[in-house]
């Protein structure tokens, strides 16, 4: 339908074109050119009276074109300011969006750091808390080796996973030297395991030597303690790891230190005091 239309409509228009150009105009003759002013010679002598009268046609030419200077009206005082009003409030506005947008940006900004603090928080708090506590000492002398046990119990709120430990006991000075740093334990740990939360476990340790007689006799005179100090790895989620390192002096009245070094088969009250250096956690 639509071509058929167009095909009509070219038609049509040729038809009419054609119709135009075979249109001729009467000539008319010399006289009826004289009357109506008309003649071969006249439109260039009116054209040049015109030209003489007209300088601005004068100079014009092909090579050398008229220029039209166009210059705008005259504005009234209240169209300035009317227009000086509209810059002041697009001004006022674009100040405006500014201030919300730095306000809104700061409001993201904020919950962003809120967001971030209560994850920290909420990761700080659900997390599993290792502790370690020496609750147990065997007695000893020149012949038999030191042994010890430690509690290893988990005081968080979430499972901690592939717990070990690695502990040692060993003779220092006392008071220890400022800024004193235990040995490190050449154990390969206890197995790995996991804990609960509350839960707790008990881990033997034994000293990296049998203890000679003047050490034991430095222990008696209290010149010398016995520590039992060690390092507690593990696990949150599988992903992050923590440590936590303890150090503690067994504590006791001389005798009783006496009877501890001699081996004696009775039950003592032994105290573990937190030592000065080699307590921290992760």
């Amino acid at each position: 339908m639509f071509r058929a239309e167009a095909l009509v409509a070219v038609v049509l228009l040729a038809t009419v074109s054609l119709a135009a150009a075979q249109t001729t105009i009467p000539k008319l003759s010399n006289t009826e050119n004289q009357q109506s002013g008309i003649g071969t010679s006249q439109p260039q002598n009116h054209g040049a009276a015109a030209n003489q009268n007209n300088p601005t046609a004068a100079a014009a030419s092909p090579d050398r074109p008229i220029v039209v200077n166009i210059q705008e009206p005259k504005r009234s005082q209240a169209d300035a300011e009317r227009e000086k009003q509209d810059r002041d409030e697009r001004a006022q506005t674009d100040r405006w969006m500014l201030q919300l947008t730095a306000l809104i940006a700061f409001a993201t900004a904020a919950q962003a750091f809120i967001l971030a603090v209560t994850i920290y928080t909420s990761l700080k708090q659900l997390r599993p808390y290792v502790s370690a506590i020496p609750n147990w000492l065997y007695s000893f002398d020149d012949k038999t080796i030191a042994q010890a046990r430690v509690e290893v119990k988990n005081r968080g709120v979430t499972p901690a996973f592939e717990v070990s430990s690695v502990i040692s006991i060993d003779i220092f000075q006392i008071p220890l030297p400022k800024g004193f740093k235990f040995p490190g334990v050449k154990d390969t740990g206890t197995p790995p395991s996991a804990l609960f939360p509350d839960a707790a476990i008990d881990h033997h340790t034994v000293a990296p030597r049998i203890f000679s007689q003047p050490e034991l006799d430095q222990l008696v005179a209290g010149t010398h303690g016995l520590f039992v100090f060690g390092t507690v790895t593990y696990q949150r989620f599988r992903f992050f790891k923590h440590k936590t390192r303890f150090a503690r002096r067994v504590t006791m009245d001389q005798k009783s230190m006496q009877r501890l070094v001699e081996k004696t088969k009775v039950k003592f009250d032994v105290s573990f005091v937190t030592a000065p250096y080699h307590n921290d956690a992760t």
